[in-house]
């Protein structure tokens, strides 16, 4: 968890802080949340992958913005803003979760440990 999600001050940016997951969700949403992480992604941490007229294709967060005129999009890894001309994009496409959806492959008595866990962040 902690390469991409912080837990108390430590870990990734990829990925929402967990810090206090289980004062925020109910135990049934994390449980949705770890079995199905594309089915509802956390506001600001959907990936967007946007091609650009010349050639390059971009990945990371939209992020609100003022200027209607600019995409602000922050590159999941290294959390650098990228202002996009819109007129420079030719298409935005909505990429979703980055987080896989592995935990069913877990045994069950390990993902019952990583929901007890996660139950636990307050």
């Amino acid at each position: 968890c902690l390469a991409c999600h912080k837990v108390g001050g430590s870990g990734g940016s990829i990925g929402p802080d967990l810090t206090a997951l289980a004062s925020a969700l109910p135990p049934d949403r994390i449980v949705i949340e770890v079995l199905w992480p594309r089915q509802q992604v956390k506001e600001g941490f959907s990936l967007s992958r946007v091609t650009l007229k010349d050639q390059r294709v971009l990945q990371g967060y939209v992020q609100d913005g003022r200027d209607s005129k600019v995409l602000l999009l922050r590159d999941f890894s290294t959390s650098k803003i990228e202002r996009i001309p819109r007129g420079d994009i030719v298409r935005t496409e909505a990429v979703g979760s980055l987080m896989p959806d592995t935990a069913h492959t877990l045994p069950d008595d390990d993902l019952a440990d990583l929901l007890a866990y996660l139950f636990g962040l307050r």
